[in-house]
C-alpha cells in the first residue's frame, strides 16, 4: 500500500491501496469543476459524519474502522489500486480534504469533528498498509526519532515486554516480534494505559503500534493547520470564489448535525 507524502506523477499505480497524511496539496494549478469539487467535498463530509456517529456510540476500535471502511465505500472515497482513474481520484481526495479543512476551521465544534473523523479515516486506510510504508512516512516528520530494537536488547527486556504485552491489537511477545524505540511522548495514550515499556525516556512499541504513532503525528499537524486556517476564516468567507463553496459546506455540516441529533 502506498502512503502518499508528496507530489509524484506516478503515484504508485501498482500499489494495493492509498492513504495520505495531507502535508501539502500536490496538484497546484490544476483546474477542477466547481460542482464536482463541491459534490466530492459534501460526500466526504457525510462520510466523516457517519464515522463520528460510530465514535459517539463508544464503539470498539475495530467497529470504528469497519464503519470508516463502509462510509468510504458508500460515498465513493476510495482510490483504485491502479488504472487511469487513480490519479483523478487522488486529486479529488486531496481537493475535498483541503476544502473541508478550510471550511471546518471556523469553530471549536467543527475543528474537533474534523480532527477526530479524519484521524479515524486515516487509521482505517493505514490498517491496510505495511509497516515499511508507515515507517517511511513517520521518518518524514520533524524531530521523529525511531529505531528498531536490537535483538540483544530484546532478549534483555523479554520479561518486561511480556508484562505489558496485552493491548487492543497485541498478544504475548513472540520470538520473531519486532519492536521500535521511540520518545515516550509520541505514544502518550499507550504510556498512560501501561501498554508499552518505558525505559530511560523511550517507549518500546511493537510494530503494529506504528499506525497509532503516525495517526497521532497527523492529528497534531492537522490541529495546528486548523488553528492557523481559523485566523483567516473571515477573509476566506468573503472570497468571491471560495465564499459560496464554504457557505454550502457549512450549511451541509449543520444540516447533517441536526439530522444526527434528531435520531
Amino acid at each position: 500500500m502506498e502512503v502518499l507524502r508528496n507530489r509524484n506523477v506516478d503515484v504508485g499505480l501498482n500499489s494495493r491501496g492509498y492513504a495520505s497524511v495531507y502535508k501539502q496539496f500536490n496538484f497546484p494549478g490544476v483546474d477542477q469543476d466547481r460542482e464536482e469539487l463541491l459534490t466530492a467535498s459534501l460526500e466526504r463530509l457525510t462520510a466523516l459524519k457517519e464515522i463520528e456517529e460510530k465514535l459517539g456510540k463508544d464503539a470498539k476500535t475495530e467497529e470504528v474502522m469497519e464503519a470508516a471502511r463502509a462510509a468510504e465505500l458508500k460515498h465513493g472515497l476510495g482510490v483504485p489500486s491502479k488504472g487511469e482513474g487513480r490519479l483523478d481520484q487522488i486529486f479529488k481526495d486531496e481537493s475535498a480534504h483541503f476544502l473541508l479543512r478550510v471550511s471546518l476551521a471556523q469553530t471549536n465544534e467543527q475543528r474537533d469533528f474534523f480532527l477526530k473523523a479524519e484521524s479515524n479515516l486515516l487509521a482505517s486506510r493505514l490498517s491496510q498498509a505495511g509497516s515499511e510504508a508507515v515507517l517511511t512516512v513517520l521518518k518524514d516528520f520533524p524531530d521523529m526519532s525511531i529505531e528498531v530494537v536490537k535483538r540483544s536488547e530484546m532478549v534483555e527486556l523479554q520479561v518486561d515486554l511480556d508484562a505489558v504485552a496485552r493491548g487492543p491489537r497485541r498478544g504475548p511477545v513472540s520470538a520473531g516480534s519486532v519492536f521500535y524505540k521511540v520518545a515516550f511522548n509520541l505514544v502518550p495514550f499507550h504510556v498512560a494505559a501501561r501498554r508499552v515499556l518505558v525505559r530511560y525516556g523511550y517507549a518500546y512499541v511493537p510494530e503494529n503500534y506504528l499506525i497509532d504513532i503516525l495517526v497521532s503525528q497527523f492529528r497534531s499537524s492537522l490541529s495546528k493547520s486548523l488553528a492557523d486556517v481559523s485566523k483567516t476564516s473571515v477573509f476566506m468567507a468573503r472570497h468571491q470564489s471560495f465564499g459560496p463553496l464554504l457557505a454550502e459546506i457549512q450549511n451541509h455540516f449543520y444540516a447533517i448535525a441536526a439530522e444526527g441529533r434528531a435520531k
